[in-house]
């Protein structure tokens, strides 16, 4: 199974979850359930057993899974998820993957923003040095952006509130790759966020 295949099964299942989860741990009730059989080798031979736990009782695991493997960690985790074995998930490494999850891709839309607006200011003000290079690069940013937005939609307002901050970056990033003093850049943006996103659209 490949990282790709793992995140979206992670995220898909994750979200499938999320609303199961609240309501399905019955208190009193005590489960000691047995890992996937096709994990049960791998995880007997990390010394990794289930967990045994009760309303208000819960006996940790002496070695965590997810710092021994990472990806097979993955795959259990959603094998869990699927098979709605919720006693058994490392809740709090759950959280922390979710949570970096948002990061990862809030980080990916900034740095993705700051090359595509480097890159459109560069070839504003530098026409002479325009190059197939220079319009791979925009289209191959402008790209990621869009499909990150297809991924999820929400990250349209993170890119529209983060873009000023991006875009400061942007011109000073091309000043030092371009040699042009900083004052060459405009402070105030010469293209809109829209423009910035057009496929159709180079600034003259």
């Amino acid at each position: 199974m490949s990282v790709g295949s793992l995140r979206n099964g992670k995220t898909s299942a994750i979200s499938w979850a999320r609303g199961q989860i609240t309501g399905l741990l019955v208190p009193g009730i005590i489960s000691i359930q047995k890992p996937a059989f096709k994990y049960k080798a791998v995880l007997e031979g990390w010394g990794f057993h289930p967990r045994f736990t009760m309303s208000n009782q819960s006996v940790p695991k002496t070695n965590s899974l997810y710092a021994q493997d990472y990806h097979l960690w993955l795959e259990y985790t959603v094998d869990l998820l699927k098979n709605k074995k919720f006693l058994e998930l490392e809740l709090e490494n759950l959280i922390e993957e979710i949570e970096s999850m948002g990061r990862s891709d809030k980080n990916a839309l900034r740095s993705n923003l700051r090359v595509l607006l480097m890159h459109l200011l560069k070839y504003k003000f530098q026409p002479q040095n325009r190059s197939n290079s220079w319009l791979y690069t925009i289209y191959e940013h402008r790209q990621r952006l869009q499909e990150a937005f297809v991924d999820s939609p929400s990250l349209k307002y993170y890119y529209t509130e983060v873009f000023d901050s991006c875009y400061q970056h942007a011109r000073k990033e091309a000043s030092i790759e371009t040699g042009l003093p900083l004052s060459i850049f405009p402070k105030d943006y010469p293209f809109s966020v829209d423009e910035t996103l057009d496929s159709d659209f180079f600034p003259n």
